[in-house]
């Protein structure tokens, strides 16, 4: 590869590298990928390197890419996302300053067997899918067709305040707070690290709708407000049915904004 012409000449700024044949070669990961880091810095020290070895590459990414895939390739299917986001419910200590776990490029927008295996998703699966993406700081990268996205599809992308959430300065993955029956409450420290300000999400991967109160205890409430009153503002607010025999579209997140009182 001619890092002269690509991050010279061309101003490439960013570059997946895969580890296609790597173990079949014997290939030292770490070895290898440093070596082409170090070889891309002689030309151009400002580039961004994403590792792809379908895992969590290990603490020496960080000295080495800015960000890092953590699991096998995304299908558009509700199962593929349950199988990524459960890769990553915790490895939150390993993103911050710079530094990212990559859930792989967003399937939004695809419909009938798309390209990457699966149907598409439904537009209640979508909203999760943005919604988690950004609150864990996954890179944001579209998967689909622009020429062909569907306008919900494409609205959804462009929600500024779900946007803003990911691209928050502090740079912070969501970690778990709390995992009671089936869901998950994720909590995202915004602005400052310990801070007033937080994101909250409710993940459901259950195959069925549920109540909101299913997912925590009296606990969280004291985690998140720390004793203190507080309000809140709704980024994104997906439906939870009380009826336990729907197996209805799934829900799966509400990002939440909560504000210093």
């Amino acid at each position: 590869m001619n890092n002269e012409i690509y991050f010279g000449d061309w101003g490439f700024d960013f570059i997946k590298i895969d580890y296609c044949g790597g173990d079949v070669l014997g290939l030292d990961e770490e070895e290898r990928y440093t070596s082409i880091r170090n070889s891309i810095d002689k030309v151009n020290k400002n580039v961004s390197v994403n590792i792809c070895r379908w895992a969590f590459p290990g603490t020496w990414a960080k000295d080495v890419a800015t960000s890092w895939r953590i699991s096998g390739d995304i299908n558009a299917h509700w199962g593929s996302l349950k199988y990524v986001v459960g890769k990553n419910l915790y490895l939150s200590a390993y993103a911050g300053n710079g530094h990212y776990n990559d859930m792989d490029m967003m399937v939004i927008g695809f419909r009938d067997n798309s390209k990457v295996g699966g149907k598409g998703l439904t537009p209640t699966e979508e909203e999760a899918h943005f919604g988690l993406w950004c609150i864990m700081s996954s890179p944001l990268l579209i998967g689909c067709n622009l020429e062909n996205i569907p306008e919900s599809s494409l609205e959804l992308l462009k929600n500024k305040e779900l946007i803003a959430l990911n691209q928050d300065p502090l740079g912070l993955q969501a970690y778990v707070a709390q995992h009671e029956n089936e869901g998950y409450v994720l909590v995202k420290d915004i602005e400052q690290k310990r801070g007033n300000v937080r994101a909250v999400a409710l993940y459901n991967p259950y195959e069925y709708m549920q109540e909101p109160s299913y997912f925590y205890s009296d606990k969280l409430s004291d985690h998140l407000y720390n004793g203190k009153k507080s309000h809140y503002k709704e980024l994104y607010n997906l439906p939870f049915s009380p009826n336990q025999e729907q197996k209805a579209e799934r829900q799966a997140a509400i990002p939440v904004l909560i504000l210093p009182s």
